[in-house]
């Protein structure tokens, strides 16, 4: 299991919880007192140009084609921009199992026949891309042998904040639950978490991915929410006051659920579309993130 600074565990099925409609900046490390006097700061200060807000040249960057199962494709970003964040789009029938950075490259998407069948589908993968960020890096750490259902988590670098998540289930059959940023209310502390089944074995490894840059409460900001959601369908998330949607993150609660679509820009620069589904169930739990930039 994945041991937390403060002593939060993750663990089983449904992994901690952030508040629901919970809306903050990115503050790792930070304590709440500081975080008030951070974000009067940024209240009282003139308004910084698109420049110094980062990411004003953030684009989407799709590519759409017919793949076997665990076949990747990558939706590539031009040069001298990264990947920032990224997200995918399924068919009918089919969940995620990889939605990752691929540093100086874009982001890239593997998926499964939720039957086990071996025929080829069309897959959908989306790269936001921009010139990186001040303190842009990805981190990566791998994990083996992780129980179906349990959380593994990473961090950024002290004084950098999480901007995207990202994470790859591997065994026979392996599909990722979860992909999102958890807050460790004691520590302080962001963390990328994922979860993963195997539904040939009774563990999967992990591999899990922080998108980082330096911390910026100008600049970043999340927005948290859990419901229940029809079959098929799930939440369009939209950023608030003009800011451009950057990632987003899921957690579908249970194993038995599965996740078919992240998709930017479903209706505009603003917004994110998560779709999932659930075989044993009529609805299906999902906690989901968005993370925006100024």
């Amino acid at each position: 299991m994945a041991r937390l600074t403060g002593g939060e565990t993750l663990t089983g099925d449904r992994i901690p919880r952030t508040p629901p409609e919970q809306e903050t900046g990115l503050l790792s490390r930070r304590s709440p007192a500081l975080a008030l006097v951070a974000a009067a700061l940024v209240a009282n200060t003139s308004p910084a140009t698109a420049a110094e807000r980062g990411l004003p040249d953030l684009r989407m960057v799709q590519d759409t084609g017919t793949v076997s199962p665990y076949e990747a494709r990558t939706g590539r970003c031009p040069e001298g921009t990264q990947p920032v964040g990224g997200g995918f789009d399924l068919a009918k029938g089919h969940s995620v199992a990889a939605t990752v950075p691929v540093a100086g490259a874009g982001w890239q998407v593997k998926a499964r026949s939720n039957t086990g069948a071996t025929d080829a589908f069309t897959m959908t993968s989306y790269a936001m891309c921009a010139t990186p960020p001040p303190g842009y890096e990805v981190v990566k750490e791998t994990e083996t042998a992780v129980p179906n259902g349990e959380a593994r988590a990473v961090t950024c670098p002290l004084g950098k904040d999480i901007v995207a998540t990202g994470a790859e289930a591997r065994g026979p059959g392996a599909e990722l639950n979860a992909s999102y940023i958890f807050f460790a209310a004691s520590s302080k502390v962001y963390y990328s978490v994922a979860s993963g089944t195997s539904h040939g074995a009774g563990t999967v490894d992990l591999d899990v991915y922080a998108v980082c840059a330096d911390q910026n409460l100008s600049v970043w900001s999340t927005r948290l929410s859990e419901n229940e959601f029809d079959n098929g369908d799930g939440p369009t998330w939209a950023c608030p006051n003009g800011a451009r949607a950057v990632s987003a993150g899921f957690n579908l609660g249970v194993t038995t659920s599965h996740m078919t679509a992240s998709r930017p820009r479903a209706t505009g620069d603003g917004d994110w579309k998560l779709t999932g589904t659930d075989p044993d169930r009529s609805k299906y739990y999902l906690l989901s993130g968005l993370v925006c930039a100024a």
